[in-house]
């Protein structure tokens, strides 16, 4: 659902008074990696015009990388086993329910959840968002509305290729090693 045609039907259920929800709205937004998932989250919360909305990351949902793991590149970040299934099903059964819940926050640099959490209190709009969003069936049953961005996949990388070499500069300059990267006639310090 393109997100003009979403945020038509929520101004006419916010505005029609036959509408009433006694429940929060629950929108699942999935998609490949880098196709602008977290984009179209966040042009749905700001055209939402609620004070307090909820935006579940499945990155927050990562599980700790097992130890017999020495190598990254051979653990699988896109695979069901990945993530905790079991605790965002819960975190979002309970803020159905109208419980604060504490969100992971997931370290990609350690590869592990750090020791403190983020607070989500209950609200009137849940945006779940992830590649594997629609992947449990216990979470798909949650979703009020599904969304599943088809972006082409030339596209995804060179956004990917892009967020990764500004992730990977970024973290040279900030630690104060100098590498250079050689780009044709000029080099980045």
């Amino acid at each position: 659902m393109h997100y003009e045609h979403w945020y038509k039907y929520y101004k006419t259920a916010k505005t029609n008074t036959e509408v009433k929800r006694n429940k929060p709205l629950v929108v699942g937004i999935s998609g490949g990696s880098a196709c602008g998932k977290s984009s179209v989250a966040e042009i749905i919360l700001q055209l939402s015009g609620l004070e307090t909305c909820a935006n579940l990351t499945m990155d927050s949902y990562y599980k700790n990388i097992p130890s017999e793991f020495t190598n990254l590149s051979e653990y699988n970040f896109d695979h069901p086993n990945a993530f905790d299934f079991d605790l965002l099903t819960t975190h979002i059964n309970n803020l159905l329910s109208g419980k604060e819940i504490l969100v992971p926050v997931y370290d990609f640099t350690s590869n592990k959840r750090e020791s403190h959490c983020e607070i989500v209190k209950p609200c009137n709009l849940i945006i779940v968002e992830g590649i594997l969003v629609l992947y449990d069936k216990r979470i798909t049953k949650m979703l009020d509305i599904k969304v599943f961005i088809d972006t082409d996949a030339d596209i995804r990388l060179c956004r990917r290729s892009k967020i990764l070499f500004l992730h990977f500069y970024s973290s040279q300059r900030h630690s104060g090693k100098k590498k250079n990267i050689k780009n044709s006639n000029r080099t980045l310090s």
